[in-house]
């Protein structure tokens, strides 16, 4: 089948991953003409009954589309496919938008490259799973270009329209993006710890979470976390609520308990550090958030 050239509804996917797949999925349910290509070729056959075209060579998935989405591994696949014959010419006054899972200064060097070669550069943190792309649920944060950001906006939006412009920085994105889950993680360390603390002490694991799980605890968590970052943009950390000196006057119990039970204490130990240099600061008067400072230490990018 010969592919329509330079179709402005037309979108080139590179990257036929679990990701980049569910990417070119949405992109044919919301109406798109998609053109596919990925290093192993047989992945592209599920898009191909789907109704995406096949090009056999990522200069041909360049040269179809005025925007292209790159949604790869690594900066090595990144680089291998832009360094292939003819990908820079094909690219050359087109729009790219980078979702492959890249660190903020790789995606600098990446905007640079574009812009040395007359192309138009958004990078992109995806903040969901497969799943969420596919129903056209997902979050992503950009960043990059504005003027790229709003001429593919709606292509953008068929992946979801719970997403955010951060600003034209590059690198910004996959920044935000990498604080998210670094976030989750956290979270999700402290449950499972707790979790342990609660096994090895006797308590069911089931009981702690009628607890402290449930929608009711965590939208209170949310609010909270809410008035945290609202403290932290006005550096006024008073409260007429727990103040850091309550918060820490048992915290070091944590680490012991994590100690009689054998498990693995550092993660209370970090925070008992902070507490403790809080404390120090004389914040003691103050919201737990006041922590920000002792961990941020006033330091800027």
């Amino acid at each position: 089948m010969e592919i329509k050239l330079n179709d402005g509804n037309r979108v080139t996917v590179i990257g036929l991953g679990n990701m980049g797949s569910a990417l070119a999925e949405r992109l044919l349910a919301t109406g798109h003409a998609v053109s596919v290509w990925n290093r192993t070729e047989a992945k592209c056959s599920p898009l191909a009954e789907l109704g995406a075209d096949v090009a056999t060579t990522p200069a041909e998935a360049a040269n179809v589309s005025r925007t292209i989405v790159i949604c790869v591994l690594d900066i090595d696949a990144v680089k291998s496919i832009l360094a292939s014959d003819g990908v820079a010419e094909a690219l050359d006054g087109k729009t790219v938008i980078q979702l492959s899972a890249l660190k903020p200064d790789q995606s600098r060097d990446q905007d640079e490259w574009m812009r040395q070669h007359h192309v138009n550069y958004l990078d992109g943190g995806i903040l969901s799973f497969p799943a969420d792309v596919r129903l056209g649920s997902a979050k992503i944060a950009y960043s990059g270009s504005k003027g790229a950001f709003e001429d593919v906006k709606s292509i953008l939006e068929s992946f979801g329209d719970d997403s955010v412009y951060i600003g034209e920085k590059a690198g910004m994105a996959p920044l935000a993006a990498m604080l998210a889950y670094a976030q989750y993680y956290g979270i999700t360390f402290a449950c499972l710890h707790t979790a342990a603390l609660a096994a090895a002490a006797g308590l069911p694991v089931k009981t702690l979470l009628d607890l402290t799980g449930g929608e009711k605890e965590w939208l209170l968590i949310g609010r909270t976390m809410d008035d945290y970052v609202a403290m932290t943009e006005k550096q006024d950390y008073s409260t007429s609520e727990a103040t850091l000196e309550i918060d820490a006057s048992g915290y070091d119990y944590f680490v012991r308990l994590s100690h009689e039970l054998g498990v693995e204490p550092a993660f209370h130990e970090i925070i008992e550090s902070a507490l403790s240099k809080a404390l120090e600061q004389g914040r003691g008067d103050q919201a737990i958030a006041a922590i920000f400072e002792v961990l941020y230490g006033g330091s800027s990018p």
